[in-house]
């Protein structure tokens, strides 16, 4: 791939509901659905992430 394509192309299946979220937040905000899962995947893999999910879910487990 040469260095004009810094993105690579990935084709996925999602739920239903989570397709029809995507479509009304990318036509909400007026931007596409690529960037929005993009922006989503970046926040997933960020280093600082697995911190908040554990944080979250201690917090869930604690509720219970």
């Amino acid at each position: 791939m040469s260095r004009l394509h810094s993105r690579h192309r990935l084709n996925l299946f999602i739920e239903r509901d989570h397709a029809r979220r995507l479509d009304e937040l990318s036509a909400k905000k007026g931007v596409s659905k690529s960037s929005i899962v993009a922006a989503a995947l970046a926040s997933w893999l960020s280093p600082d992430a697995a911190d908040k999910r554990e944080a979250a879910m201690a917090k869930r487990l604690d509720r219970l």
